[in-house]
């Protein structure tokens, strides 16, 4: 019986976990999950001398269409833009929902700003094609900022993220 509870329990306690790094609404890591997702793979860097880039995703015209459809609508742009962008990214590169309609992409590999940048304009076109939800088609643009990592001076995570949130700006 004990041992019955014990697992019970575990299992709750892993539940928890995974909810409180889920975004609920996307099914994607949330802003909690990247940050910790990033300071183990800043981590791992150091003794793999792995680069990655990291994007910073906000969809362009986002409010309009919760103006104009509501959040139900919204809602499920979100999660259509989520599919879409997992299904243009390898397996091992990581989305996480931010906040509101902004993302953040982890692309694992050896990365340059070359590399980076092509991949990202490849995002770009494939977030420009049109969403049909009950048969009303939606264009958006996304505007992304993106940052190298390892750089010559060591970060925090959440310095990482809002360095390519400002390049995002830039963009």
């Amino acid at each position: 019986e004990l041992t019955k509870t014990k697992k019970l329990l575990e299992q709750k306690v892993s539940l928890l976990r995974t909810l409180s790094d889920t975004d609920h609404l996307t099914g994607l890591p949330n802003r909690a999950a990247l940050t910790k997702h990033l300071g183990q793979r800043m981590l791992e860097r150091q003794s793999e001398g792995m680069a990655f880039a990291l994007a910073f995703v906000d969809l362009d015209g986002f409010k309009e269409v919760n103006d104009r459809y509501g959040h139900y609508m919204g809602d499920k742009v979100l999660q259509l833009v989520a599919k879409r962008l997992a299904r243009n990214l390898k397996s091992e590169d990581v989305i996480a929902r931010f906040g509101g309609d902004e993302l953040v992409v982890f692309l694992k590999g050896h990365f340059n700003a070359k590399l980076a940048e092509e991949t990202l304009t490849r995002l770009i076109r494939k977030l420009a094609e049109p969403f049909e939800i009950n048969s009303v088609l939606l264009t958006l643009s996304a505007s992304i900022g993106v940052t190298i990592y390892p750089q010559l001076k060591e970060l925090e995570p959440d310095q990482l993220i809002r360095q390519a949130d400002q390049a995002m700006y830039e963009a």
